[in-house]
């Protein structure tokens, strides 16, 4: 965990052997042995919750000589789960992951948490705490609120006392669905699930956003925030910033300290656009007394407020008022989450990305310019994690605009991004064969009935994957050293066909919709991937021409669909056998005309006569005219002069086109 501002690390318990050094500036990396799932800063209390659910807390006193002194970390005994956590001044409250509220008087240890009566039955979701009264919403939408009332920050209106020690529903929000609570210094918010913003309480620095610096006893909807399409709600001591769906921010309040992000020191009396911030999507927001914190979707850090005590990070400025990024260590850990509370700042990290969350359009840049380096094995690992997995590959080249239409007749598949990544990933020959053994471990996988349509993406990804490796090959394009290893791509056209072979009828006729559409736009591509792929195949004595029956079924799909919609000229589908293959496949025909048993079967004449050009069917009736001139010319032998009938209306279509 990275901290910066107020120094809290004396009251961290840190592995053993471990030094703190700044590692940018002011920022200080904590070598916990435990991850940080909540936490929150109160004047004179740090509580966290680890993520194995289980609750610390840190005290804060100040010194004869006015130091404020940071005591070890305590760890809380609750009998529950632990799952969020709110500070006041003084106080700590916890919320279990089944719903239950505990209070715990951090002036007294040790720390034992207590549930409140009041509350008993009722599933809480949400806690937040301000200087010296808690919020909370319940499963069921219900506002609850506790604490000190001086001015008018419980919501409970003209009959609500000066302190309630027990909690009480605001009953004005009744009926609403609402969905986050935020608390700050002395006053409260409330935000529905259609984004509509409610506040109350303190309102001197118009912190609550009406225009006016009136204090509101009750819930009142900030009109101007009406339409913004509100997500969450940040609270500082008086300052408040909240964000939208498309990743804007909008803070009101005190701006004495910058801690509003306009360039200004101004208070602002109505939500303001932080322009600063326009074109960066922010993910996360959180205020700490005076200042800001906000995480934006490329897991950057911006500061805006008081620094005095290093809270934004190291900057020249001593209160700056617009957003700065925070000079975080360049490499290294990602930033997961944010929390800014009384002077201290503090951002959560994982190790490394997962690389699963990574588009991949940046993945494969990155394996490419790192394969020949230290990190090719780190790149190895990448690769497997990704194509090894139908899941990861299904999500890894959505339209992102589009994707949530996906039906039966929209895969909502991006596939010039399947085009492109795999033609810059495959040009490496090496690559190429990290990811065929991924792909070739992640075929088994696939399941013949998929839950839902989404499913069957990756068979059209796997269909582009084909495509570029065949392109490839071909083309001899492979950067780097060639290994001429093995026939993967051959491997994984057999073991794809056999898979959508597997499909059922309904799932097959959302395939070939897919197809369908997908040929409108790039043509013949699909086709010419399952040609070259049975191509190959007969080309290889290693397979048997069996195998061959799962692709040319695909084919005849594609040719069904094709056939009733004439998207592209049917002569795409066909290809030019050899004179071999051909005497092979009529000698074939002609003993299982004769009723004899035969192992092999004719693969091509009885079923797929579509797939021949003209000069294979030209071959087929030579050859069978050349066997009956044989047959004949042997007495054992009986004749066998009448062609199929397949065959003859096959090539006599062909002739007359």
């Amino acid at each position: 965990m990275l901290s910066w501002g107020e120094d809290y690390q004396q009251g961290f318990r840190l592995k053993k052997g471990s030094a703190v050094p700044p590692v940018a500036g002011g920022v200080r990396s904590l070598q916990l042995s435990f991850h940080v799932a909540d936490l929150c800063v109160g004047l004179r209390v740090l509580a966290f919750i680890k993520d194995s659910g289980e609750a610390s807390i840190i005290r804060v006193s100040e010194s004869a000589a006015g130091t404020r002194e940071k005591r070890k970390q305590k760890f809380v005994e609750c009998e529950e789960r632990l799952a969020a956590v709110g500070c006041t001044d003084d106080g700590v409250t916890l919320l279990s992951d089944t719903g239950v509220i505990f209070c715990v008087d951090s002036l007294h240890p040790p720390f034992t948490p207590r549930s409140l009566e009041s509350l008993r039955g009722i599933t809480v979701t949400q806690v937040a705490c301000g200087s010296q009264h808690t919020v909370v919403l319940s499963k069921d939408g219900q506002v609850y609120t506790w604490g000190q009332n001086s001015r008018g920050q419980l919501g409970l209106g003209k009959e609500g006392c000066s302190s309630i020690s027990s909690p009480q529903c605001v009953r004005s929000l009744s009926g609403m669905p609402l969905v986050q609570v935020s608390a700050g210094g002395e006053h409260s918010f409330a935000l529905s699930v259609s984004g509509s913003v409610f506040g109350w309480g303190r309102n001197d620095c118009g912190q609550l956003g009406l225009g006016d610096t009136t204090d509101r006893e009750t819930p009142t909807l900030v009109h101007y925030l009406n339409m913004k399409k509100t997500v969450f709600a940040a609270c500082g001591k008086d300052h408040t910033a909240v964000l939208t769906m498309d990743g804007t921010v909008f803070t009101f309040g005190s701006g004495h300290y910058g801690q509003l992000g306009h360039n200004s020191f101004r208070n602002e009396l109505c939500p303001r656009l932080v322009a600063e911030l326009w074109g960066a999507k922010v993910t996360k927001i959180s205020c700490g007394r005076y200042h800001t914190l906000v995480l934006t979707d490329h897991m950057k850090v911006y500061s805006f407020g008081c620094n005095q005590h290093g809270q934004l990070g190291p900057r020249e400025e001593t209160h700056p008022c617009v957003p700065l990024p925070v000079q975080l260590p360049q490499e290294g850990p990602i930033i997961q989450n944010i929390f800014a509370g009384g002077d201290s700042s503090f951002a959560t990290c994982r190790p490394e990305q997962d690389v699963s969350e990574v588009p991949v359009e940046s993945l494969v840049d990155r394996w490419i310019s790192e394969w020949d380096s230290k990190l090719q094995t780190k790149v190895k690992q990448e690769i497997d994690q990704r194509f090894s997995s139908a899941s990861l590959m299904n999500r890894s080249f959505l339209n992102q605009s589009k994707h949530f239409q996906t039906s039966s007749t929209y895969s909502g598949l991006d596939l010039s991004l399947c085009k492109s990544g795999f033609n810059k990933l495959l040009r490496n020959e090496a690559i190429q064969l990290e990811v065929e053994k991924a792909v070739m471990k992640m075929l088994p996988s696939l399941h013949e009935k998929p839950a839902g349509v989404e499913g069957l993406r990756v068979f059209l990804i796997l269909n582009e994957l084909l495509y570029a490796i065949q392109r490839l090959r071909h083309g001899s394009l492979w950067e780097g050293p060639q290994t001429g290893r093995g026939f993967h791509g051959v491997e994984i056209a057999m073991k794809v066909a056999a898979a959508v072979q597997s499909l059922s009828t309904e799932h097959l006729q959302i395939t070939a919709n897919w197809w369908t559409l997908s040929m409108m736009e790039d043509k013949s591509r699909h086709v010419n991937v399952w040609r070259t792929a049975l191509s190959e195949v007969l080309g290889i004595e290693a397979f048997p021409h069996s195998s061959s029956k799962d692709i040319l079924q695909i084919l005849q799909n594609m040719y069904n669909v094709n056939k009733g919609k004439m998207k592209i000229p049917e002569t795409t589908f066909c290809l030019e056998f050899s004179p071999i293959f051909i005497e092979q496949e009529v000698t074939r025909w002609r003993w299982q005309s004769k009723s004899m048993a035969v192992d092999n079967p004719p693969l091509i004449l009885c079923s797929f006569a579509f797939v021949m050009d003209f000069k294979s069917k030209q071959l087929v009736f030579q050859c069978n005219s050349d066997l009956t001139v044989v047959i004949k010319a042997t007495p054992l032998a009986a004749p066998l002069c009448k062609l199929d009938k397949t065959i003859c209306c096959s090539f006599f279509e062909f002739k007359k086109d």
